[in-house]
């Protein structure tokens, strides 16, 4: 009999072991799966914010594009020649030649008229 419950002794023993390395392993693989899920969401949301910002970028382009497009269209126009002189030279046509021109066609004339006699 003491056979027995030394046997059953040693077996508890082993039994208790190997339970406590099954514990020890779940943990630790709960533990890898835990940090590389973690690692994953934070890459996750860089991929998102780095998406938000591309298709932002990209919103953008497809503006500059049709604004292209329509300088294009209209190239050969005084219109266009004045957007790029107020673009890209800095000129910008007088207020009081815009205001004099749009109230009265009169004084058009007469502005004509001094700036050729100033000449």
């Amino acid at each position: 009999m003491a056979k027995k419950k030394s046997y059953a002794k040693k077996r508890k023993a082993k039994n208790t072991r190997f339970f406590a390395m099954i514990l020890i392993l779940t943990l630790l693989f709960a533990g890898f799966i835990y940090y590389t899920n973690s690692k994953m969401d934070a890459e996750l949301r860089e991929l998102d914010q780095e998406m938000t910002s591309n298709k932002k970028k990209m919103q953008e382009l497809d503006e500059e594009i049709t604004s292209l497009e329509e300088d294009y269209d209209i190239r050969n126009t005084d219109k266009f020649k004045e957007k790029i002189a107020k673009e890209r030279l800095g000129m910008v046509k007088k207020e009081s030649d815009e205001n004099a021109s749009d109230e009265n066609p009169q004084n058009v004339e007469n502005n004509e008229e001094n700036n050729d006699d100033s000449n």
